[in-house]
């Protein structure tokens, strides 16, 4: 549904203060511009796409990604066809 606003929850990764933690949302496997924060709003382009965000964890050690995909809603095509 467009405005939902999807966050990272993730205390496996935020327990190492020493490290740098990046986002990068994605749709359908692309990268979304922009969408580097720790949270993602959605938009009109997010209906009916597969939405998922790669934690990008850097240390003195080196560099260790995730990808979380984005559980959805299966009412979200009734929400979104009520917006229009």
């Amino acid at each position: 549904m467009t405005g939902d606003i999807y966050t990272v929850i993730d205390l496996d990764y935020k327990s190492n203060p020493e490290a740098e933690i990046t986002f990068q949302w994605k749709r359908n496997g692309i990268n979304i511009n922009n969408a580097t924060g720790i949270s993602y709003e959605t938009g009109p382009d997010d209906y009916d796409v597969t939405l998922s965000v790669e934690i990008i964890i850097t240390n003195m050690y080196g560099q260790d990604k995730k990808t979380l995909s984005v559980l959805r809603d299966p009412l979200d095509q009734e929400s979104f066809n009520e917006q229009e």
